[in-house]
């Protein structure tokens, strides 16, 4: 029946509850998270890195000629019908009814083509794995058909966000067509992946997308090349609004140098930029903002108010050239640009700040590649793993002529083809040489990096600072309950719970066990040599004041496989939320996650909570799915899941459960609702979406019906046994029925009221 879960793993909570000081861990991480990097989601089988994956197209004849002989008219634009098959060693699955259709831009006319498949462009809400769509690249510029992939890898490396990539063999109606780059789509579930908020606005930003200042009219930016947006904005379509983006440009072309690092810093991440420009320059990267106003996305990040950059179609890279006239290896790193200003450039570069952290970077980025990131092997690697399928590629010689043995040189050896002005390694070893002529040493320069930290202490506020160029001193300037002043020195020492010694990242804690620090506004700064630098530019402010709204996680389940069906059918992690008051609550400012460092991860559905009432979340990562589906999973080896409310300025946490291993199927609940005593509901007795009564729960009867979710947002509920129903309105009208069924669809219904009558039931249904 149930099982109770021993005293000391209820410790660490009931601490946290009694305390209330887990809610000044939450709010610390929010802001010193201010200058961090995002959290890289991990390669699965969709991108799988051991094995060149199989995919099978078949669609009519007719179709395809169709698509193929009008690639720049219908061939790119329509989603021809077809069906889709996935095989690796890992994953096998079939899709009817996908789409599918041509892709790219100069390679629409090019013998080797490249794909777009779209699973929920017929079938709504559709994905494999998470995607909804697949990018097939044929890559028919490079002769190794690996620069793209090594690209974003090496940006994944430096801990940048950057689409995950792979390689997959294509066939069409039985037919080989190649080898093929399968890159990640950029859409909503990329911006939850990578930046764990989905809500922004995101531009494509294609030539001339130059960010020179054109009016104080945001309108002024939907300008147009070719019948396309320059600046396309991707997400928030209906909204239209390019306020922000206005804001941005003018920024970085109207603000004196004096105020630029203040007034940038702000709203743009400009160390994660940094790091970008420098990859461009030590892999060649010609094609994007920096040389050829071209090739990157702009994406208003919700998590921290800022403009955040990450580039795409990164082909021409690592020695591929259009441009006889210029040798890549040898180009100035500040004059970068084949035309035109870059004014987002100039304004870093005019900053002493900013341009000793892109050289740093520079040679950062040299160091992993030769290191880290071991550039030799990896190549090596990637060619023995898919040159088995290139020997056999029927369009790889087509559009330059490439051979075989031009794929297996392609590490060392030039090729026939114009624009192939270096192998890989040759390219690189060139480039790492002449950098270190065109840029200052690698000095002492040093910069202060705001971080996040990654675990909560109960009685204390950790504070931890990534600091280049070993300075004399960093510490944290305090201002404490409005008006007491001091300082938090931080230290390098491993011994400061700030990992390990002389790694950069320093770190202490601020003692607040007796509960008198009620407000801290903070700035870090590093001094060497007399010189102080400090961020952020304005003072980080921390409201420790507690959240009284009477929420609760009241049950959760993280490995469910036969318990409880979304409306879709699918079996998935989830959690209930409970309202313990005696009133309705307003989730539109509530958010859920997984994560300490992002409280902001997921937004409840916009609906009033009834008092005493149940929602349930389903923690599949399937945010298309509805607004109940969240963009995160639950780990059944254990972690946790919290529950937030933003108030306008911060998040304030409400609840939370850290939990250790569960078994399939069994769930953990508080004892009653809202109770501070939790325990384990064994395969058989959750109460997923109502009361936890545990001292009054039995396996589910055969006989007693019940229906999941209720109420649904979407519509659709799952019956617990098939049965002979009727369904009726709140007006007494018949509007669903159904034989030996357990799937009941009211998705095209009003909101409201539904009553089930079967022989033996009578169910209320109620659609919110």
């Amino acid at each position: 029946m149930k099982s109770t879960i021993p005293k000391s793993a209820l410790n660490l909570f009931e601490y946290f509850k009694m305390k209330k000081i887990y809610t000044l861990a939450s709010i610390l991480f929010l802001y010193l998270n201010a200058y961090a990097q995002s959290t890289l989601p991990v390669y699965n089988a969709f991108f799988n890195q051991d094995e060149v994956i199989a995919v099978h197209i078949e669609m009519p004849a007719d179709s395809l000629n169709l698509m193929l002989n009008n690639p720049n008219g219908i061939g790119s634009s329509h989603y021809f019908l077809a069906k889709f098959i996935f095989e690796s060693s890992v994953l096998k699955d079939t899709m009817e009814n996908v789409g599918f259709r041509l892709r790219g831009n100069t390679s629409l006319n090019a013998d080797k083509k490249s794909f777009k498949v779209s699973f929920n462009e017929y079938v709504p809400g559709r994905h494999l794995l998470d995607q909804k769509k697949m990018n097939l690249n044929g890559e028919h510029n490079d002769p190794s058909l690996i620069r793209r992939k090594l690209s974003h890898d090496l940006l994944r490396t430096l801990g940048l966000p950057s689409i995950r990539t792979s390689h997959a063999r294509l066939y069409i109606n039985g037919n080989y067509y190649g080898v093929y780059a399968n890159t990640e789509q950029v859409d909503k579930e990329f911006l939850d992946n990578y930046f764990g908020d989905d809500n922004g606005n995101l531009y494509k930003c294609t030539w001339p997308a130059d960010l020179d200042y054109i009016s104080n009219n945001p309108d002024s930016y939907k300008l147009e090349d070719g019948g396309d947006r320059v600046y396309d904005l991707k997400t928030n379509n209906s909204t239209d609004d390019y306020t922000n983006l206005a804001n941005f440009i003018s920024t970085i072309n109207n603000t004196s140098a004096s105020n630029m690092y203040c007034a940038l810093e702000s709203i743009f991440n400009s160390d994660d930029y940094l790091k970008y420009l420098a990859f461009d320059i030590i892999t060649s990267n010609w094609d994007g903002y920096y040389g050829n106003m071209n090739n990157y996305y702009l994406y208003e990040n919700p998590s921290d108010g800022r403009m955040a950059f990450f580039p795409f179609d990164l082909d021409n890279t690592w020695g591929i050239n259009w441009i006889s006239s210029v040798d890549w290896t040898e180009r100035d790193p500040f004059s970068w640009q084949l035309s035109g200003s870059r004014p987002l450039v100039s304004a870093l570069m005019n900053n002493a700040i900013w341009k000793e952290q892109f050289e740093n970077y520079l040679h950062e980025i040299s160091d992993v590649i030769e290191n880290e990131f071991d550039l030799s092997t990896r190549i090596a690697d990637l060619i023995a793993l898919i040159g088995p399928y290139v020997e056999d590629d029927p369009l790889y010689p087509l559009d330059y002529g490439f051979s075989y043995n031009d794929f297996l040189n392609s590490a060392s050896a030039t090729t026939g083809a114009q624009h192939v002005d270096y192998g890989l390694v040759s390219y690189m070893d060139k480039r790492r040489n002449t950098i270190t002529s065109q840029i200052s040493a690698d000095t002492d320069n040093f910069y202060v990096n705001h971080t996040r930290d990654n675990y909560p202490e109960l009685d204390s506020i950790r504070f931890r600072v990534f600091v280049d160029g070993n300075p004399d001193q960093v510490q944290i300037n305090l201002t404490l309950n409005g008006s007491t002043v001091q300082q938090l020195i931080l230290y390098d020492d491993g011994m400061h719970k700030d990992r390990l010694s002389g790694d950069g990242l320093y770190a202490n804690s601020l003692d607040i066990t007796d509960g008198s620090i009620t407000s801290i506004d903070y700035t870090s700064s590093a001094i060497k040599n007399g010189i102080v630098k400090t961020e952020p530019c304005n003072p980080i402010s921390l409201d420790l004041s507690v959240s009284d709204i009477p929420l609760f996680i009241n049950e959760l389940m993280a490995s469910n496989t036969t318990a409880i069906a979304d409306d879709f059918g699918e079996f998935d992690d989830w959690f209930e939320i409970y309202n313990g008051s005696n009133v309705g609550i307003d989730l539109s400012n509530i958010y859920a996650s997984d994560d300490i460092d992002n409280p902001g991860k997921f937004k409840l559905p916009s609906i009033t909570l009834a008092s005493n009432d149940f929602l349930c979340i389903w923690a599949d990562e399937n945010g298309s799915q509805g607004p109940a589906h969240a963009n995160f999973k639950l780990n059944a080896a254990g972690e946790a899941v919290f529950l937030h409310e933003n108030t306008g300025t911060n998040f304030r946490l409400i609840d939370q459960i850290i939990f250790g291993p569960m078994a399939t199927d069994e769930s953990l609940g508080r004892e009653s609702d809202g109770n501070p005593n939790w325990q384990v509901f064994s395969i058989g007795t959750s109460t997923p979406c109502e009361s936890n009564n545990l001292d009054s729960i039995e396996p589910i009867d055969k006989d007693e019906i019940k229906a999941f979710p209720n109420p649904s947002i979407t519509g659709f509920f799952q019956l617990s046994s098939p049965i002979d129903f009727q369904i009726f309105d709140a007006q007494g009208r018949m509007v669903s029925t159904a034989e030996n069924s357990n799937i009941i669809d009211l998705s095209s219904n009003e909101k409201g009221l539904y009553i089930l009558r079967s022989e033996d039931s009578v169910i209320k249904l109620i659609v919110q």
